[in-house]
């Protein structure tokens, strides 16, 4: 039974083949008639031109044939040498020019997907020149054919990563093959498909075929043209490099910029523009590229960790209970409270939580920022929410729990790297046990986040006696109906299954409200799924669950979605608490406490000391007014973005945009 989203795919990759079906045909031809005339000037028959070619081969065999009525024997045997010669010659040529395309199929896949006003010119003619001159760096052809065949074996991968997750393959595939052993790289492997793995095996053979061929026939670069190819093809390189090539943040930013900056430019990726990103994703020449924007976040991320290397939090737990202990951290993405059925929405978008004995709901919880790369260190860390640096000078609380005694894990469907994910990879890299369980980006469809319950069990079937576990999730992250399967599509209709899925036009207003529902639902059954499985343990658990920041809907009459618009429901967003029994009966007076404190105002300040109250740590220069379960806790002001005072600024009336007095803050970006 095809399911929408299945017939979806085979519409995608029917347009694609026909599509690939009519460039095939116009590039072989252009590509035999360009290197026929180039390569082989003189051809012992036939006509010139690839157009022509198979059509002269044809000609020279009625020929054959008519003549050979009235040709002596030895006439008959040169005629039929000459025809096998032509038909030979043929068929390289037609293989080889298959080859090529092979090695631009990937720039083809990327076409079909990108978006209407991506600049190509410049890509395909940058790659269009790099295989030219792949082929000219020698006078005999055959050695570019190898030089080009670890690209040609790959480009049956890129394109069917590229028509399945919608974008080409970038620094966030290369952060997950770094994190992957070599059984997960096993399952990567077979989820393939053995229709891509056969087209790559053969791939490889026509690829030394094809040199064996090539190199038999002797075909080779007259001097003067290979000389004009080899000085034409390199001006043109250059000046595509000096057109749009791209650049770091640290080097636009100017010419001294400050250590910091350069630092957290280089730990959250450079920027590029137009071109410059579309060069990126072509095929093979962004190859390079990719690599090099991977290595220098890793540098980035390096020289972060370097400053934190000498750094202790001195934790310890002065009074470990003998039974085992797990504490679960649940990072959210763009979970808005008012969209939770715990909140008083009037739809069931958790119903399971709803039902489950010991969940404690926090109604006022604030997210510090509207974006994740700032909002998720202040839940990790000490970070004060007014802090603007994307690097800070302490490590996270998985260092503490590490510090105790504690085996530590982050298990994540997000990105290992990235602008929006390179701050908190920082902190991930501190566990013990690090894993991105996710091959695609967050911008399109990928593994759901029930990905992460069968990544838990596998870790808490290991029995440890002291575990911290992270659960980096994806969440509501737009495009919503990408985060849930099928049987959760309840609230219709929807964008499941649709390749039009906007988060810009209001006329979708409707989908775009119940897909966002839907994956509330899809986060409500991650969670009960994860609780269930703590609560059936022999142990002292506990589940805490932020999210990130919230979202825009085109509520009322308000014409924003999505977030980082400075309004009300940017910020608030869904928190609840989990404890198992037998942590209860340890715990009472604090567990009242945590209670007591269910609808006051909360901010993701407050995770970081809350986890390691539960779990007993103490570490050096704690501040206990901003543990929940402390008796010292007390409320602070809410800031967010960095400036307002969330509590105390003026709302407009149209989006609950926060104001400053008389001032709208302009809507960031």
């Amino acid at each position: 039974m095809w399911t929408a989203t299945g017939i979806a795919h085979l519409t995608l990759i029917q347009n694609f083949c026909r599509k690939v079906v009519l460039v095939l045909a116009v590039a072989l031809a252009q590509v035999a008639a360009l290197l026929l005339n180039l390569l082989d000037p003189k051809p012992p028959t036939a006509p010139r031109g690839g157009v022509f070619l198979l059509r002269s081969t044809c000609l020279t065999g009625f020929t054959f044939r008519a003549k050979q009525r009235n040709a002596s024997p030895v006439i008959q045997t040169e005629a039929h040498a000459m025809q096998a010669r032509a038909v030979s010659r043929t068929i390289l040529w037609v293989l080889f020019g298959l080859y090529v395309l092979i090695v631009f199929l990937p720039n083809l896949a990327w076409w079909k997907l990108a978006p209407v006003d991506a600049p190509f010119a410049t890509p395909m003619a940058a790659n269009l020149v790099f295989l030219l001159l792949a082929f000219a760096l020698t006078r005999p052809v055959w050695p570019g054919v190898w030089l080009l065949l670890p690209l040609a074996v790959l480009a049956p991968a890129e394109v069917f990563y590229t028509l399945t997750y919608g974008h080409p393959s970038d620094v966030h595939l290369l952060g997950i093959l770094r994190e992957t052993n070599l059984s997960e790289a096993g399952s990567y492997a077979r989820g393939l498909g053995g229709l891509v793995l056969l087209t790559m095996l053969g791939t490889l053979g026509l690829g030394m075929w094809l040199a064996r061929g090539l190199r038999a026939s002797g075909l080779a670069w007259p001097g003067r043209i290979r000389l004009l190819v080899l000085v034409s093809g390199g001006l043109a390189g250059v000046l595509i490099a000096a057109q749009d090539l791209p650049l770091g943040e640290a080097e636009a930013a100017g010419p001294e910029p400050g250590r910091q900056a350069e630092m957290e430019a280089r730990l959250t990726g450079g920027e590029t523009s137009g071109s410059g990103r579309e060069l990126m994703n072509s095929y093979p020449l962004g190859l390079p590229f990719r690599v090099a924007s991977y290595l220098e976040q890793r540098a980035g991320l390096a020289e972060a960790q370097a400053r934190l290397q000498d750094f202790s939090f001195g934790a310890h737990q002065p009074a470990a209970p003998a039974a085992r202990q797990v504490h679960v951290l649940v990072i959210g993405e763009t979970g808005r409270a008012d969209h939770w059925q715990l909140n008083g929405y009037a739809r069931a978008t958790t119903p399971r939580l709803a039902r489950t004995p010991g969940v404690v709901n926090f109604g006022d919880v604030v997210s510090n920022w509207a974006w994740t790369r700032m909002s998720v260190p202040v839940m990790l860390t000490r970070k004060p929410g007014r802090d603007r640096n994307v690097f800070f000078a302490e490590r996270s609380l998985i260092s503490a729990f590490r510090e105790a005694g504690f085996r530590t894990y982050w298990l994540s469907t997000q990105s290992p790297l990235g602008k929006h994910d390179s701050s908190i990879a920082l902190y991930a890299d501190e566990a013990d046990e690090t894993r991105y369980l996710n091959p695609a980006r967050y911008s399109g469809p990928g593994v759901y986040d029930g990905a992460l319950l069968e990544a838990l069990d596998a870790v808490l079937a290991r029995r440890e006696p002291r575990q911290l576990i992270v659960l980096h999730t994806l969440g509501s992250h737009f495009n919503y109906a990408d985060r849930y399967p099928e049987s959760f599509d309840v609230f219709r209709p929807s964008f499941k299954g649709r390749s039009d899925a906007s988060l810009h036009d209001p006329s979708n207003r409707s989908e775009l409200r119940n897909s966002y529902d839907n994956s509330i639902l899809y986060t409500d059954h991650v969670l009960a799924e994860a609780i269930d499985r703590l609560n059936r343990l022999d142990a002292h658990a506990t589940l805490l669950y932020m999210a990130d920041h919230g979202e825009n809907l085109f509520d009322d009459d308000c014409p924003k979605s999505g977030h980082g618009h400075m309004t009300e429901r940017d910020f608030r967003v869904a928190s609840i608490w989990w404890n198992s029994a037998s942590w209860a009966r340890a715990r009472p007076e604090p567990l009242t406490r945590l209670h007591s404190r269910r609808n006051a105002p909360l901010t993701a300040e407050h995770v970081f000391p809350t986890l390691l109250d539960a779990a007993g740590i103490k570490i050096d220069g704690d501040d206990e007014t901003h543990s929940l379960l402390a008796q010292a806790w007390r409320p602070r002001p809410r800031w967010v973005q960095g400036e307002l005072d969330f509590d105390a600024a003026v709302r407009d009336v149209q989006c609950l945009a926060l104001v400053s007095g008389a001032h709208a803050r302009r809507a960031i970006k």
